[in-house]
């Protein structure tokens, strides 16, 4: 898969929720980091 690097100036309180996103899950044993979290939502939102 081909990538386009973006920066994106994200709101603290949405990037709070993700940030908790990725402690829960972290907690329930998986590894998932902040980026890859980030493109699973980008990814969900664009096919809505």
């Amino acid at each position: 898969m081909e990538t386009t690097k973006i920066y994106l100036d994200v709101p603290n309180d949405i990037h709070l929720l993700i940030k908790e996103m990725q402690i829960e899950k972290q907690r329930n044993g998986e590894k998932v980091n902040l980026r890859e979290l980030y493109i699973q939502l980008l990814k969900q939102a664009v096919a809505k």
